[in-house]
Order: structure tokens, then C-alpha cells, then sequence
């Protein structure tokens, strides 16, 4: 329904009709607009999503398929994060390593 009313509406417009967390909606977006599946227009194109970006719902778009899956974008992974992931598997099998 968010699409019904108008077939482009700006970054901004989305965050506050969903009320989605900024960083889930960038991935979502990432989703729809730049997958295989495109089925949001982004402008301008691109494969980043920015908070001035538009975005128009895609009228050519079509699949074979009558259900389609899209697949969510995976966020990266920062060194900090690397390293904190890193350190916990490595308290986690030490406690194994002792039993």
C-alpha cells in the first residue's frame, strides 16, 4: 500500500511511512531497487542507498514466476565487529577445550 498513492517517493517518505530503523530500511531498499529482482526504480541509479535517493515503483517489471523470492542484502561485517566475533568463538571453545 505504500506504493498505491504514488509511484515515486523519496527515502525520507519511506522511513517515516514504515517507520523502519534507517539501517534496516537501507537494506531493504538495497533489496528491491539494485537485486536481480528490481522491483523498485532507484534514482540515481546505483548500488548505494542514500537518504536523498527516490524511489518509483518499476511497471515493466516481470518474472516467469507467479511468487517470487527476494533475498535480502548482508550487511558487512566491520573489523571491530570481525574482531569481537573472532574473540567470542575463541572464549566459546576454550570453555569446551577445559570440559
Amino acid at each position: 500500500s505504500l506504493f498505491n498513492n504514488s509511484n515515486k517517493l523519496s527515502y525520507n517518505d519511506v522511513k517515516e511511512s514504515t517507520g523502519i530503523e534507517e539501517e534496516e530500511l537501507g537494506r531493504v531498499l538495497q533489496s528491491l531497487a539494485c537485486g536481480k529482482a528490481r522491483v523498485l526504480k532507484k534514482v540515481p541509479p546505483g548500488k548505494d542507498i542514500a537518504n536523498t535517493d527516490e524511489f518509483e515503483f518499476n511497471a515493466d517489471f516481470r518474472h516467469k514466476l507467479f511468487k517470487i523470492k527476494i533475498n535480502q542484502v548482508q550487511t558487512k561485517e566491520t573489523v571491530e565487529e570481525n574482531v569481537n566475533t573472532t574473540e567470542k568463538v575463541f572464549q566459546d571453545r576454550q570453555y569446551l577445550i577445559d570440559a
